[in-house]
């Protein structure tokens, strides 16, 4: 049985910035039975929104907007972040370039900061309205519901964090230097990779596409090339490897990337130039400016080394690294 809410429930919008792909963070579900996690004007809201611009801001696609009426209707379906169960949202809208995700907190599993990705959906209606929901016109470059996908176009999806026995750390400037306590977790840097899962990130087709196994392996053409071979990847095939690192965007800066599977305390992970690689294999049109990198120190290092009608739902976990 689907979880419905009505269209005029869906309140505490907030659009994270105006970039070229506005990340719309809905927390109509973040309370739940207890206190909101993200109250407003809230540290924990003003990093999670930060984060949103960090990654919105160079993502040059254009989506197209999801205006159901009439006999065109769909029902928006993703992993509730509050309870964890599934959700469906009736005909909600959505604008152009805008990708919503619902968000809150819960008490996860132990050792897990957050999880989070894209929605599934269902729609009736014209084929073109439901090519529309499915693809948001990344269909014309890529995009299908099969292996051969090269393309994403999301409505949006879900995130949920922690709210249980984190020390969390919110800042909001997104700045690499920022020093993070050393009994804490840096939120910043975990919601960049949940919305980088949301986006696509080991949760797509299109990411699938370039998968091997035996041993595992990421062959997008863009991270291929400048991480100078394919890049390992975890055992669940949805991050780096454990350890993997790059260089930040236009910097002589190592640092482990923001889309392996674990974070230690005390420190911030910005998305490096092998994360924004890959955000452009799943099919984003990233900036130019994420993909330059500087070989110096060292070039790119790697360690050692439910189903829906359209989108599968899908949700990676990240965990701290406690050791």
């Amino acid at each position: 049985m689907k979880f419905l809410l009505s269209l005029a429930a869906i309140v505490g919008f907030s659009a994270a910035g105006r970039g070229a792909i506005t990340i719309e963070f809905d927390y109509s579900l973040d309370a739940g039975s207890q206190s909101p996690f993200f109250p407003v004007a809230s540290p924990a809201r003003q990093s999670l929104e930060a984060a949103g611009v960090a990654i919105g801001t160079y993502l040059n696609d254009s989506l197209a907007s999801i205006t159901p009426s009439g006999g065109n209707t769909w029902a928006a379906q993703f992993f509730n972040p509050t309870s964890g169960a599934i959700s469906s949202v009736d005909n909600p809208t959505i604008g152009a370039n805008t990708i919503r995700i619902y968000v809150g907190a819960r008490n996860l599993a132990s050792g897990v900061l957050g999880e989070g990705g894209p929605g599934g959906y269902s729609w009736s209606g014209s084929g073109l309205f439901g090519a529309g929901v499915g693809f948001r016109g990344q269909d014309a470059t890529g995009a299908t519901l099969d292996s051969s996908s090269t393309d994403f176009g999301p409505w949006g999806g879900s995130v949920a964090f922690n709210n249980s026995g984190v020390s969390w750390f919110y800042e909001s400037t997104g700045l690499h230097s920022v020093a993070v306590p050393e009994a804490s977790v840096d939120f910043y840097s975990v919601a960049l990779h949940e919305v980088g899962h949301v986006l696509g990130f080991g949760t797509s087709l299109s990411w699938d596409h370039y998968v091997t196994t035996g041993p595992n392996r990421f062959n997008g053409p863009v991270s291929t090339s400048l991480n100078g071979g394919a890049v390992p990847l975890d055992a669940g095939l949805g991050h780096w490897v454990n350890g993997t690192t790059s260089t930040l965007p236009g910097l002589a800066i190592l640092r482990e990337a923001a889309m392996d599977p674990s974070i230690a305390n005390g420190i911030r992970k910005p998305l490096t130039v092998l994360d924004w690689a890959g955000l452009d294999d799943v099919g984003w049109e990233v900036a130019s400016s994420q993909l330059a990198m500087v070989p110096e120190p060292a070039e790119i290092a790697v360690a050692a080394g439910f189903a829906l009608m359209g989108f599968g739902l899908w949700s990676r976990r990240f965990k701290g690294n406690r050791c």
